[in-house]
């Protein structure tokens, strides 16, 4: 009985082990050769809302930060697409997976705390290049101003 045990305790451990973070990928890949990198900080988000201008962070009052990311190189192109197979053991669900005829790819993460967004990760990339984009402490309302601001840009 302790040998089904302790092989089931291992078997889990080692699904979790392989999970990935949004936020591991970015670390991960930010110094990558042919990677544009960013993050705005919580801490210059409420600067931008001291000044006033809540049309671009007013609706979004529990973002903690925003990171950005542009990759131009194959390699790593190849290796954010291996580390992004593993964010659903992570707890991420697939939110929007869309292709267009020409081959462009957008796809949306949710990673959810009960009935709370907690992170956003979007994938937008063609055959030569790739931009993720990673919204932290949205909450659920912030969530679906954030889509509602989306949708209205496009």
């Amino acid at each position: 009985m302790k040998k089904i045990l302790l092989i089931a305790a291992f078997l889990l451990s080692g699904s979790t082990a392989f999970s990935q973070t949004a936020d591991k990928i970015f670390s991960d890949l930010k110094s990558n050769e042919g990677v544009y990198y960013m993050e705005i900080t919580k801490e210059m988000i409420e600067m931008a809302r001291a000044t006033g201008d809540d049309k671009a962070f007013g609706k979004m009052k529990d973002l903690d930060n925003i990171k950005l990311m542009e990759i131009g190189d194959a390699d790593t192109i190849g290796e954010m697409r291996l580390k992004l197979s593993s964010l659903e053991k992570g707890g991420y669900k697939v939110l929007i997976e869309e292709q267009s005829q020409n081959g462009e790819q957008v796809t949306i993460y949710t990673l959810t705390k009960g009935n709370i967004t907690k992170e956003l990760l979007t994938i937008a990339q063609d055959s030569n290049n790739c931009q993720l984009m990673l919204y932290k402490g949205l909450d659920s309302g912030s969530f679906i101003n954030f889509l509602k601001m989306s949708s209205a840009s496009f």
